[in-house]
């Protein structure tokens, strides 16, 4: 039996005997109910909460949903779900796919909005001419039903009796829609929008009652707001200009310079010089060797 196999035992036996338990330098954890991963045994999650990277997150959260980790996405007037490690959609109140395509790939989300009077209430429920207007009703004021005229304290706006104090399509004003794209929820005071913006996501220009929703990506590239609505990068060393990288700020080299540490060094000079046999590198798959000079590179041939 070689040295590996060894090895294996050794693990394997640790394992068995000292379930979560690292000793000897050996990692020795029971699959049951411990995550291995660095030089050391990590503390299981609890009931309903599952690993994802260093942290134990809940099995609902939709910025970490399943083994995979995986960003469910929302799409017009639906939210995203996590439900048994899968990504779902839920239509927003007052809203219905009745097109049935909500899960599929091309899907266009909750299209319908209940309180039009072509779809009062339900799918395809037409208000009659002797009742055209849609309008809220029940104890709760989340049913739909026609009527003749709406009710004090709504005002009708495209066949739609509605509260413009909090109606997020009707914000204020008929017509004013508070914009939910790249949001997982909204609201409406009657003089301007607020929203819950999805990760990755702010809400950042608020002019016009904010109506634009959460228009600004602040885990992208905008260098004016990276990671935050206003955080500008500006801080970078010489021969670099300051980049913002998934919302993080970062500096890029000039052409003709490459990077090393927290600096730029021009391309095959500096500090690689010095270094022999090679100009940089370890020479391995990932880190392979920097050559700059004909001696380098017969270096290689006769390596």
């Amino acid at each position: 039996m070689d040295a590996t196999n060894i090895q294996a035992l050794r693990k394997i036996c640790a394992a068995l005997l000292l379930g979560s338990f690292c000793t000897l330098g050996l990692l020795a954890c029971r699959s049951d109910d411990s995550a291995c991963g660095g030089a050391a045994c990590e503390a299981p999650c609890t009931e309903g909460t599952h690993r994802c990277g260093a942290e134990c997150v809940a099995d609902s959260r939709i910025e970490a949903c399943g083994e995979a980790c995986m960003v469910c996405v929302g799409r017009p007037h639906a939210q995203p779900t996590c439900d048994v490690g899968s990504c779902g959609l839920v239509c927003e109140s007052g809203y219905a796919d009745c097109n049935g395509d909500l899960l599929q790939a091309d899907g266009d989300g909750c299209e319908v909005d209940l309180s039009n009077p072509s779809h009062c209430g339900s799918c395809g429920l037409s208000c009659p001419p002797e009742a055209s207007l849609c309008a809220t009703a029940g104890p709760a004021m989340l049913e739909r039903q026609c009527v003749s005229s709406c009710t004090v304290g709504q005002t009708a706006c495209g066949g739609s009796c509605v509260d413009l104090s909090s109606n997020v399509d009707h914000c204020g004003g008929c017509g004013v829609v508070c914009d939910r794209s790249h949001a997982v929820g909204a609201s409406c005071d009657g003089v301007a929008c607020s929203y819950t913006c999805a990760p990755g996501y702010a809400s950042c220009v608020k002019a016009g009652g904010d109506a634009d929703g959460c228009e600004t990506q602040i885990a992208g590239s905008d260098a004016v707001n990276c990671g935050g609505c206003g955080t500008t990068c500006t801080a970078a060393p010489a021969h670099a200009a300051p980049i913002c990288d998934a919302g993080a700020c970062d500096f890029a080299c000039d052409n003709g310079y490459m990077r090393v540490g927290a600096g730029c060094v021009m391309a095959c000079q500096g500090v690689f010089l010095t270094s022999a046999p090679f100009a940089g590198g370890s020479g391995t798959a990932p880190d392979p060797y920097v050559i700059c000079s004909r001696a380098q590179l017969d270096e290689v041939r006769n390596y």
